[in-house]
């Protein structure tokens, strides 16, 4: 995960997409298609929604490929915060989160 430029979630159906959050750990970027459980994932870690065909994931994907070879400071910020939105996600951090719901 850490030597790909990028990972195409194609699922046409998630709870939460554990793989984005996974790469997005690695500093990888994601594209998704638009759906429940991918948005959500692919939002916060910053990646690329798409419609859910393969036409608009290969148009996606054409983007992120000119970002890396043309615009590599681009790329880079989408990296950055791809890293950056899973450094709060850990098991301390949904004990507590946990912790709160149960005590309300």
């Amino acid at each position: 995960m850490q030597k790909a430029h990028v990972l195409c979630a194609t699922s046409i159906k998630e709870g939460w997409g554990l793989i984005v959050s996974e790469v997005n750990s690695q500093g990888t970027p994601a594209i998704s298609y638009d759906v429940d459980g991918l948005r959500d994932s692919t939002t916060v870690g910053g990646g690329v929604i798409t419609k859910p065909n393969p036409q608009a994931m290969s148009q996606a994907l054409e983007v992120l490929y000119n970002l890396v070879n043309n615009q590599p400071k681009v790329y880079i910020n989408l990296q950055t915060q791809a890293l950056e939105s899973t450094k709060n996600i850990t098991y301390q951090q949904s004990y507590k989160d946990l912790k709160k719901i149960l005590d309300k």
